[in-house]
């Protein structure tokens, strides 16, 4: 973790605690008046260690007042109090508070996106990719209300926000993410959100590299596939194209077969030789080596 996303955390974290202490001493005088002690950079280090730690030993979902007990694992009680970790997590914050509603407006995931861009920043700096990528989403699991929480019941967590990363396909380190909020990144709906994603975490990092992208079949569409492949000097979802049929889409309304390759022979001659125009009635993309005798697409014909 860099210094600037500490830096980030120590001072929203510290801030959202001395305010709250200050009010509620204001709204209760006649208590005896409690102060914040500020988070410090070795007390952080022990709280991301705690965390580390209860994952390592698949206690995630075991009461707090559980570890810190006497017959748990020592270090726990050696990092920190267990009322000092209760105070950390429950003041710990990303992102200035005061400024993220209307930071919201535009960004659904306000409270973590500067942070999680810096993240981005130094996951790329410290690793080189191999010559096979793979695109992959990820639910982290959590239940909170963020307007973006999603619900996937094929996933063990079922509830939780999807982050949507590039890895290496041999190491599995993770080199660039982006949260699915919902709708793009310029704030609007969009359609074509395979498209999108996979030239969001892909172009800027591997442009011309001659790499191979592997992906699931949902974001093996046609114009993705020769996209990357023509302008990009990059090769998508091979695995996982072969055997599926593929398919054309112009806006996200329609869509449109050219077969099921057998073969990753089959598949690159498909997608360097199959050109197509429009249909003459709805736009739909229709393959050209057919629409002289047919010039309009299955559905309108």
């Amino acid at each position: 973790m860099s210094d600037e996303i500490c830096d980030i955390i120590f001072r929203e974290s510290n801030r959202k605690a001395r305010q709250f202490f200050y009010d509620n001493n204001a709204k209760h005088p006649t208590r005896e008046p409690r102060s914040w002690i500020s988070i410090t950079e070795s007390e952080f280090d022990a709280y991301l260690g705690i965390l580390l730690l209860s994952g390592v030993t698949h206690s995630g979902y075991v009461h707090t007042k559980d570890l810190w007990n006497t017959k748990s694992h020592p270090l726990y009680r050696a990092a920190m109090s267990v009322r000092r970790f209760w105070e950390i997590s429950r003041f710990i914050r990303f992102d200035n508070g005061n400024t993220r509603q209307q930071r919201k407006q535009t960004d659904k995931a306000a409270a973590i996106s500067d942070v999680f861009l810096m993240l981005n920043s130094c996951l790329r700096r410290y690793y080189v990719a191999e010559a096979n990528v793979t695109v992959v989403e990820q639910l982290y699991a959590y239940r909170g209300g963020t307007g973006f929480t999603q619900y996937i019941p094929s996933k063990p967590a079922k509830y939780g926000i999807k982050v949507w990363w590039v890895c290496d396909s041999i190491s599995s380190y993770p080199l660039q993410g982006q949260i699915y909020t919902g709708i793009a990144p310029s704030g609007e709906r969009e359609r074509n959100v395979d498209e999108r994603i996979v030239k969001d975490l892909c172009i800027n990092l591997f442009d011309e590299s001659g790499r191979n992208i592997v992906c699931d079949n949902f974001f093996t569409s046609y114009n993705l596939a020769k996209s990357l492949m023509i302008d990009n000097n990059l090769s998508i979802a091979i695995e996982a194209m072969i055997g599926r049929p593929i398919r054309v889409v112009d806006d996200g309304a329609h869509g449109a077969e050219y077969g099921t390759p057998k073969s990753k022979g089959e598949l690159l001659h498909l997608l360097q030789t199959t050109p197509y125009s429009s249909c003459t009635l709805c736009n739909k993309p229709v393959c050209a080596e057919h629409s002289k005798d047919l010039p309009q697409c299955d559905r309108c014909n």
